[in-house]
């Protein structure tokens, strides 16, 4: 049962059928109780493209990724969207709360198939305060989400499309990527022009004017329909430029 194993587990499957991009689940794998009298762990399965949650839900309860891949992403005012993070097996998440009155809330979006496990906010404060460990593996993994975010103003401020692009690329190598025995790497994820201009916050046609210049450098390589073959030390330059 993951994380916060400790005892017995009863299993309890579920299937539901659901339409394309559906704003839930493909299907709930197990629900059971992580040790007697604990709280209450519910395992996820989700196809890619799936939605985990939307604005105005999902905060009532703390996600982590068992397997898989899940972004975070807005969607902007002239309908363009951009990423806030792209989490990898052990990353912690939940939606915005409410509280304060200026949180608008993002959606959360399996990038694969993937294995999420959910608790009870109140359940997991809970359980930051007796596991320490899970205290640990928390805080590491906001303060990654943390500086990914740091760099997304960065890049949003003083830098261009270039640049939003290569950095995007090297996370997906790193999060889907096979390296090859030249030192490139094969992104395993089918991806269109319009997918990675939704994750900058930009359009097809920029996106598509971009790959081509790092084509042409031979910092991207296009092998087939959707798949990319970067070469990481030439987009680390490219996403280190001011």
């Amino acid at each position: 049962a993951g994380t916060y194993a400790a005892g017995a587990v009863e299993r309890n499957a579920v299937d539901q059928r659901q339409s394309h991009r559906p704003p839930g689940p493909s299907t709930v794998r197990s629900i059971g109780v992580a040790r007697r009298g604990g709280p209450i762990l519910t395992t996820i399965s989700y196809r890619g493209g799936d939605e985990v949650f939307a604005p105005g839900n999902g905060s009532e309860k703390v996600y982590r990724v068992a397997s898989g891949y899940i972004r975070l992403y807005k969607v902007l005012q002239d309908g363009r969207s951009i990423n806030l993070a792209m989490l990898g097996p052990g990353e912690y998440f939940s939606q915005q709360g409410p509280d304060d009155g200026y949180a608008t809330g993002c959606i959360a979006e399996a990038m694969s198939d993937a294995v999420l496990e959910l608790i009870d906010r109140a359940a997991f404060a809970e359980q930051l305060g007796v596991n320490p460990q899970i205290a640990r593996d928390t805080i590491d993994s906001q303060a990654r989400q943390i500086a990914s975010l740091h760099t997304l103003v960065e890049h949003l401020l003083a830098r261009d499309t270039g640049v939003r692009l290569a950095t995007t690329l090297l996370q997906l190598a790193d999060g889907f990527g096979t390296e090859r025995a030249d030192g490139r790497v094969a992104i395993r994820l089918p991806i269109t022009h319009q997918s990675l201009a939704n994750m900058i916050g930009s359009n097809r046609v920029t996106v598509t004017r971009k790959l081509l210049e790092l084509q042409q450098s031979r910092a991207v390589v296009a092998e087939g329909r959707n798949n990319l073959v970067i070469d990481p030390d030439a987009l680390r330059e490219v996403s280190e430029m001011e």
